[in-house]
């Protein structure tokens, strides 16, 4: 299997330590030119593309520069995609190796999420730094001053995030036992992003609508709970940390008094 960004294999550009990076096995070839273990591969794709995605910067808020960054990024989200279908390919696994694949797709969505958060905390950086924020600083409507096409930058990564939430409320509470720690912070990278769209919609539309976010954030909570054999339990802090924001959520009319609309 080929890099997807290069059409070689993707450690070729990297050094002799590169290998060290991931964890394995004696039965893994890890030398520069003969690591052919899939999930190495995949892995060091995932985050060649990353990189490069989050390099990916516009020189200002012009419209031409704008559309060159977002179509550069479109570009890197597609080879994210690709990845995912070639993580799709191991789906015929044994229930053990199916595991760590089964991670890596959390992975390579939160990875994704990433992106889509990145694209509007830049946007973000970039209305902070134009003439209208010094008119306006708590516009709830600051995307639109960048680009409309941020609003549907939101609801995708708002989609993202909610697979993420799913694939933890799905996934059985005795794998979640198991899990590395870090895969944990995925959940709660999610949970912030779902808490801090609604935040953005409710500073805008001083409403807040009816949906499934909360039911599912507490669904989700549920599940890393009964995964919890213990308090000192990543999925007992995971649940903890959500379970805050869910609260600070509750708090949204006092967070937003009136002539104060600062969050965002």
């Amino acid at each position: 299997m080929y890099s997807l960004w290069a059409g070689k294999p993707p450690r070729c550009s990297r050094g002799s330590n590169f290998a060290s990076t991931f964890p394995a096995t004696h039965t893994i070839p890890t030398y520069l030119d003969g690591c052919q273990d899939a999930r190495i591969r995949i892995v060091a794709d995932l985050l060649h593309v990353t990189k490069t995605a989050l390099k990916i910067q516009p020189h200002s808020n012009r419209l031409s520069d704008l559309k060159g960054w977002f179509r550069e990024r479109r570009k890197c989200l597609r080879d994210l995609v690709n990845l995912q279908r070639d993580l799709s390919l191991f789906s015929p696994l044994t229930d053990f190796a199916k595991r760590p694949i089964n991670q890596m797709g959390v992975l390579s969505r939160t990875i994704q999420l990433l992106v889509y958060y990145d694209v509007l905390y830049t946007a973000w950086k970039l209305y902070e730094a134009s003439p209208p924020y010094k008119d306006n600083p708590n516009n709830p409507f600051w995307c639109l001053e960048i680009d409309p096409s941020m609003v549907d930058w939101m609801k995708e990564g708002l989609v993202l995030a909610e697979e993420i939430l799913v694939w933890a409320i799905q996934i059985d509470s005795d794998f979640l036992v198991v899990l590395p720690d870090h895969l944990f912070l995925y959940f709660s990278f999610a949970a912030v992003y779902v808490i801090g769209v609604k935040f953005v919609g409710f500073n805008a539309l001083r409403t807040a609508f009816s949906c499934v976010d909360c039911q599912l954030l507490h669904q989700v909570i549920t599940n890393l709970n009964r995964a919890a054999l213990w308090s000192g339990h990543p999925a007992k802090s995971c649940a903890d940390f959500i379970s805050a924001l869910l609260s600070l959520w509750d708090k949204k009319e006092f967070l937003f008094t009136e002539g104060d609309s600062s969050l965002q």
